[in-house]
């Protein structure tokens, strides 16, 4: 896992994606611009830091 900037391709290849606030913790990203990352569910990582929450 990696906290930086990601540039459009890098999000777009990527396994797993989500994002993160203080109001909706932490989100799944299914799709970006009609790109779906795994199969539109919450991947492993999500699923393991929503578990700690």
């Amino acid at each position: 896992m990696t906290e930086k900037l990601f540039d459009l391709h890098e999000i777009a290849t990527a396994d797993e994606v989500f994002i993160t606030n203080s109001l909706m913790e932490i989100m799944p990203v299914s799709s970006i611009n009609g790109n779906v990352f795994g199969d539109a569910l919450p991947g492993e990582i999500t699923g393991i830091l929503s578990a700690k929450i």
